[in-house]
């Protein structure tokens, strides 16, 4: 019968194993066996609380068993009483040298509680034992990274998954290990072997996660929290971190859900209130914004975050003073992550800016872009609108004849015009302005025409294949460009012209002409001295383009291969090209809309002059949400001027684009 108990034990399946022995401990208390086998039952169960006396029980009636010792001393271990089972494993251990299973559970207490050479001595000892002990060559591993050795950590993990590959915190032990060498790739990859051995392992979903926002992969970091949630629903941690994810891509109403259903189960979640209010200002919700940071402050009125978020909303509602005051109190803090250290430095920047302190404003920009090369490590440089990548395309549009004949394709419903220019040149600004005329529908820097581009812009060979690809090609392609556009706004059918608001496909104007050879481009320049200064100052979400941005020797170079790939452009397919000045529109609104409306086949409408107030009602997901919800201004325009210092060793490289798009 104790032997049929002992199997039903280790199948789990405890509850027959109780009928079984606790009628027998009524008329046999003295059967140390018998007792063990209860003390084990309450031990697989998780009640250390009643395995232990029974237990203690049993080691009383057989002191020298020393299988029992190591049982006690699990059960202690599981308790939390470190010292009683350290106690019970060395009894063990001096009553069977040897015992593997036992110089193991020694090991791992001595680890938890931190005596990291003395495990070492032990784990050696089981492993030498028992050469297949694959969990003593994990801990042995965990000693090794505990005493900064991690190469030695690093072989003692690999080894365990050599004799167990099936050993999940071996695997993730070794994507800390990459990720502290920062490779993002080899962590990643070994934490997809670890869900891969056990799609359940929750510890992996969320290390996967962070890791892709470290890598401003948004997109497959969204994926593995949504994975994470099917194990975990209610964790407030989990989305907290989705809202995050949710608001680096801009879907805020979606982002705020997230912080609404955090903060219900956990209101204590600090950092969900700043995130909440974030997303509320976005929104322009701004009295709602302003009391989720009220609130969050009385909780904690020292937090860092909440503190940049209030702010911000300072600097929002025109409290420049205020702003500075909080801001440059932060930026002397320690021990601040990056992405606020950043933003806490051009937030500063962009108030003393405000306030004519040029000097300390450039100080600031030039702090925060110094954090934002860390961020950016992981960027590859000769990625998609990278600098090598550019160059790619320039040598294609310089080899293609744009005489040529476009082919016979499908009519389409509308209108298709592309808004682009070099960042920070004012294209949310004139989108703004079109979008507020009826017969208009404005994509805000959506990845609709992304597909298409990373199928034939990628590489060389795809940009070839597009002067020998089929009418059957293109319409599908141009057939999903506008499901996609309908996905986007549903309200786009009934509109006469679609404007796709992206800066950086000024570069890509050649493949989209192959696949719209009727569309329209606008094309937005600015005083390339103030566009380039714009762009150091601004926080971008790293990607290859903007991290160019980083430096203003890289941002000076980046702006030359752009806009000398668009003055190409203009001399390729001129007829196709409204070239719009920045200044010009914050000048003279109405002449500056109504000729680019003319060039789309449009009249002007007197509401466009509210445009401001539509997008205050709408989503901007840009870092000019802030400037395009205001009336026009021209305070930016000439602000290099009070930048030349710092400007003068790129102003004569900048001079032919300011003669050629009329500065002075």
């Amino acid at each position: 019968m104790l032997d049929d108990a002992r199997r039903l034990i280790a199948q789990g399946d405890l509850t027959r194993a109780r009928r079984l022995l606790e009628p027998l401990l009524e008329t046999d208390t003295g059967n140390a066996e018998l007792v063990q086998l209860l003390g084990l039952l309450e031990q697989r169960g998780d009640a250390q609380d009643k395995a232990i006396p029974l237990l203690q029980r049993s080691v009383e009636l057989e002191p020298g068993n020393a299988v029992y010792q190591n049982n006690l001393g699990h059960s202690f271990r599981m308790s939390g009483d470190l010292p009683a089972a350290r106690a019970c494993f060395d009894r063990a251990i001096a009553i069977k040298p040897g015992f593997a299973l036992a110089l193991l559970n020694l090991g791992i207490v001595l680890h938890d509680l931190g005596h990291f050479a003395d495990a070492l001595d032990a784990l050696e000892q089981a492993v030498r034992h028992n050469p297949k002990m694959a969990g003593a060559m994990h801990y042995l591993g965990l000693a090794q990274a505990a005493l900064a050795d991690p190469a030695a950590a690093r072989v003692w993990f690999e080894t365990a998954l050599s004799v167990q590959p099936a050993i999940v915190e071996s695997h993730m032990e070794l994507a800390l290990l990459e990720a502290a060498d920062d490779n993002l790739h080899g962590a990643l990859a070994r934490l997809k072997q670890a869900v891969g051995v056990r799609a359940d392992f929750y510890p992996a979903w969320r290390l996967m996660a962070e890791l892709h926002v470290d890598a401003r992969d948004n997109a497959a970091a969204e994926q593995c929290l949504l994975q994470a949630q099917t194990l975990r629903p209610d964790d407030p941690d989990i989305l907290g971190a989705l809202g995050d994810v949710l608001l680096r891509q801009g879907r805020y109403e979606e982002a705020l859900n997230c912080f609404d259903r955090t903060l219900k189960l956990d209101p204590a979640q600090i950092r969900a209130h700043g995130f909440r209010a974030d997303c509320l200002e976005r929104l322009h919700r701004l009295d709602e914004a302003h009391t989720t940071i009220e609130e969050a402050l009385a909780l904690d009125p020292d937090h860092p975050e909440l503190l940049a978020h209030q702010a911000g909303l300072a600097q929002r509602s025109g409290d420049d003073a205020q702003a500075r005051g909080i801001l440059e109190s932060l930026s002397s803090r320690n021990g601040l992550y990056d992405d606020l250290k950043l933003s806490i430095h051009q937030q500063l920047g962009i108030v003393l800016d405000r306030l004519d302190d040029n000097e300390a404003a450039f100080t600031h920009f030039e702090a925060a872009n110094e954090v934002g090369k860390r961020i950016a490590r992981h960027v590859d440089p000769n990625g998609m609108f990278g600098p090598t990548w550019v160059d790619m395309i320039s040598a294609w549009v310089s080899e293609t004849d744009w005489a040529r004949e476009p082919p016979d394709l499908a009519p389409q419903a509308r209108t298709h015009a592309f808004l682009v220019g070099f960042p920070r040149s004012g294209t949310t600004l004139l989108g703004q302005i079109l979008s507020a005329h009826s017969a208009v529908t404005t994509a805000d820097e959506q990845p609709l025409l992304q597909p298409f581009l990373n199928r034939f812009a990628r590489d060389r060979a795809g940009l070839d294949s597009l002067e020998n690809a089929t009418r059957e090609i293109f319409d599908r392609e141009r057939n999903a460009y506008d499901a996609a556009l309908l996905r986007y706004d549903p309200g786009a059918t009934a509109s006469v012209v679609s404007v796709d608001k992206m800066p950086l496909y000024s570069s890509v104007m050649g493949p989209i002409r192959f696949l719209f050879p009727e569309s329209r481009f606008i094309v937005v320049v600015r005083d390339p001295r103030d566009a380039c200064l714009s762009c150091f100052m601004q926080n971008f979400q790293p990607n290859p383009a903007m991290a160019r941005f980083l430096e203003l020797e890289t941002t000076v170079a980046y702006y030359q291969q752009i806009m000398d790939l668009v003055i190409r452009y203009l001399e390729a397919f001129p007829e196709q090209i409204h070239l719009v000045r920045y200044e010009d529109v914050v000048s003279d609104l109405q002449a500056t809309a109504t000729k680019t409306l003319e060039h789309l086949g449009l009249g002007w409408e007197e509401g466009i002059n509210e445009y401001h107030e539509q997008a205050r009602e709408g989503v901007i997901t840009t870092p000019s949400y802030r400037q395009v919800t205001q009336p026009l201004y021209s305070h930016a325009a000439g602000r290099w001027t009070r930048y030349r210092p710092q400007l003068e060793p790129f102003l004569e490289r900048l001079q032919p684009y300011a003669e050629r798009f009329g500065y002075e």
